[in-house]
């Protein structure tokens, strides 16, 4: 959390009543929102809207979790989820891939 509240003073957001409502409790939701639903792109409006919260807020969060490279705030103002990195076990070499090397011909 101290990282959190160094980032909302280094942006200038400071310790106001509407910035401290942005709780680890709301990264969490909004994060699973765009985890459900991928290619979800909202504006700051219709985020406000979705999660029922008001603006200051919202673009704090938002603001916050673009800061943790989890989303982007594209040149129409809309936020968008970055791409992350698949889990180890997707990776090749796990037990359910093959190796096109290793075929042997008739």
């Amino acid at each position: 959390m101290q990282g959190f509240v160094r980032y909302l003073r280094c942006a200038g957001i400071g310790a106001g009543a509407n910035a401290m409502h942005v709780t680890p409790a709301l990264l969490r939701r909004i994060r699973s929102e765009y985890d459900e639903m991928p290619g979800l792109s909202v504006t700051l409006q219709q985020a406000c809207r979705l999660w029922q919260i008001d603006e200051p807020t919202c673009r704090a969060a938002l603001d916050t979790l673009v800061a943790e490279h989890f989303l982007r705030q594209r040149r129409d103002g809309a936020y968008t989820a970055l791409p992350r990195p698949k889990p180890a076990s997707a990776k090749a070499g796990h037990p359910g891939s093959r190796n096109p090397r290793s075929r042997h011909t008739a």
